[in-house]
């Protein structure tokens, strides 16, 4: 009900009142009843004119979205994550108490055992947390130990897909894991992934053209077995078996020697053959990285001892 005509209730009932004692009080009520009962019946039939007119602007006019049924998945494959980062970070850190070098991402003091705040908060990898700037590193391999020191260190995240397709996004599984450019007689290339350790001595740089001409092609057949399928190829000299294809990202870099920089997404696959493993990684455009073609062998976790040094 409109204000105005709430007013107007309001003074004819005030009026009918003050009648009712006079001698035209009760012709005066007679007539209240029959106007109310006039004006119920219009207020009715403006009602009904309401809803019909609101039913036909309804079926008549075209909703403002889509028709289309909604789509619980993206019309295109979208960035996986993105993580807090500062655009600058921080290579002069000390600790307060002892004044040693530390890492944007150090917890603990490797010298003093103080607990520090890192300036970078990430999640430690799930293997080779320890492992950080600065340290000396021994590997073991079946021709003998090397020994060498890390230079640079880099963290990369898992990606997955929920299910197969180009248009559903990469996203992240909460798992990262740790690479490190080495320095020592030679450059080396040591990395964990997922429950594989690698240690590669042989790298080099390629391009797109030279990934699809001896990978790409035997990549695609291995996915669509879903992993399963037995798919073999040859490649300098040597015939491979594909046993694991995927997508990582980079999210933080330190240190030198690296041959990635933070942001970097690629796919990539490891093969083997015989003692020799083999890790192709084929980075989206973008300048934060050049495709690459590793080599190297395998080991195990208990393979690789390391212990603080400068």
């Amino acid at each position: 009900m409109k204000f105005d005509t709430f007013v107007q209730y309001v003074i004819a009932g005030i009026f009918l009142v003050a009648f009712f004692p006079t001698d035209i009080g009760p012709w005066t009520w007679g007539a209240a009843a029959i106007w109310t009962l006039w004006r119920g019946i219009s207020l009715i039939n403006e009602g009904v004119e309401e809803v019909n007119a609101a039913r036909r602007q309804w079926v008549h006019t075209p909703p403002a979205f889509s028709s289309r049924p909604a789509s619980a998945q993206p019309t295109a494959a979208v960035r996986p994550f993105q993580f807090n980062l500062p655009e600058h970070i921080p290579t002069d850190l000390k600790c307060p108490s002892c004044g040693a070098s530390i890492g944007p991402t150090t917890r603990k003091c490797e010298y003093c055992g103080s607990i520090l705040q890192p300036v970078i908060d990430l999640p430690d990898p799930v293997h080779l947390a320890g492992l950080t700037i600065g340290k000396g590193v021994r590997v073991r391999l079946a021709q003998g130990e090397r020994d060498f020191r890390v230079q640079g260190r880099a963290l990369l995240a898992e990606l997955w897909q929920a299910t197969r397709g180009p248009n559903v996004p990469w996203t992240f599984t909460g798992n990262l894991y740790a690479g490190f450019a080495l320095s020592g007689v030679q450059t080396a290339y040591l990395l964990n992934w997922q429950n594989r350790f690698y240690l590669f001595e042989q790298g080099k740089t390629v391009n797109d053209l030279y990934v699809q001409q001896h990978f790409l092609p035997h990549a695609r057949a291995f996915g669509q077995s879903d992993q399963m399928g037995r798919v073999e190829f040859p490649y300098e000299g040597r015939r491979w078996q594909l046993t694991d294809i995927g997508r990582s990202q980079v999210i933080f870099t330190e240190g030198q020697g690296l041959h990635v920089q933070r942001g970097a997404e690629a796919r990539f696959l490891y093969a083997e053959s015989g003692e020799l493993r083999l890790m192709v990684e084929d980075y989206r455009a973008g300048g934060a990285a050049q495709d690459r073609v590793w080599m190297g062998y395998q080991v195990e976790e208990s393979d690789i001892e390391y212990a603080p040094g400068s």
